[in-house]
């Protein structure tokens, strides 16, 4: 298991430990989540999918998304329905971003981090 993060050009890469990636990761995250701060009034498990959502595909595409149009329209279950559409790259479709897009709207749809984490790793078929 492993995370991200975009480094900026000129941005000094270096050796990364273990404790410095964790440091960016938790920067990464916090930035994600200013991102969906004033969409509403969001339950735990939606706010924290779309941190996730917006942590892997970036604030610019968020912010012109629909799901995020759909937040500011309180459209709780129309925004559910986005999430599955973010899963190509260009124009393939890619099986593992459709897994963590079906993940992230169940979170979004109340399910705990454990049982999305279970389906999630059941979804061999796609």
């Amino acid at each position: 298991m492993g995370y991200g993060h975009l480094f900026q050009p000129g941005q000094e890469v270096g050796d990364l430990t273990k404790e410095t990636a964790e440091q960016l990761l938790r920067i990464d995250v916090e930035e994600a989540a200013r991102s969906v701060v004033g969409l509403g009034d969001l339950r735990q498990c939606e706010f924290d999918a779309v941190t996730s959502f917006v942590f892997n595909l970036g604030r610019g595409n968020f912010q012109t998304s629909t799901l995020r149009g759909k937040l500011l329209e309180a459209n709780r279950l129309g925004a559910a329905r986005e999430f599955r559409r973010w899963h190509y790259v260009g124009k393939e479709p890619l099986m593992g971003l459709l897994r963590r897009r079906i993940a992230e709207e169940l979170m979004f749809l109340g399910g705990s981090p454990q049982s999305v984490l279970d389906i999630a790793e059941r979804m061999t078929w796609l």
